[in-house]
């Protein structure tokens, strides 16, 4: 086998191998709750709130009670200690903020786009194109991760 033919099959490898990890790839959501009963019925509409919006999207969403791991809630306490009630939602690692943050990236129409990181090749603001290493779109100047709270 010539060197040409060798290039072209180690790219190959290498292309089905990064073909079949997106493939395998799910996005993920996780919700930050508790389940100890003296929480406030703000916090208990809050998780339904959530829930409700979630639920309907059919996604891979897992469910972490805090009260079952120290290190959950010391993640949580640093959030709550900036104001956000939980439930706190991450989606795709990152920190959206609670309910409220989630109904109203619903109610914009941002919600899909980042659970499918389209925030990656687009900014979800203007829709203009995005470069790899940019932090803030060049069109509207606003950060490609505006949704964000970490």
């Amino acid at each position: 086998m010539d060197k040409y033919h060798k290039m072209n099959r180690s790219a190959f490898i290498i292309q089905s191998y990064w073909m079949n990890k997106k493939k395998q790839f799910k996005p993920l959501v996780k919700v930050y709750f508790t389940s100890l009963t003296g929480q406030s019925h703000q916090i208990k509409q809050n998780l339904h709130k959530s829930q409700l919006i979630l639920d309907q999207k059919k996604w891979n969403i897992k469910y972490i009670d805090i009260c079952e791991n120290k290190e959950d809630m010391a993640l949580t306490q640093q959030y709550r200690q900036q104001g956000f009630e939980l439930p706190h939602i991450y989606i795709n690692e990152h920190f959206i903020g609670g309910a409220n943050e989630l109904q109203e990236l619903e109610d914009f129409q941002y919600l899909d786009d980042i659970y499918t990181q389209t925030y990656l090749k687009i900014c979800l603001n203007c829709n203009n194109d995005r470069l790899e290493k940019q932090n803030e779109c060049d069109q509207c100047q606003k950060p490609f991760l505006f949704f964000r709270k970490n």
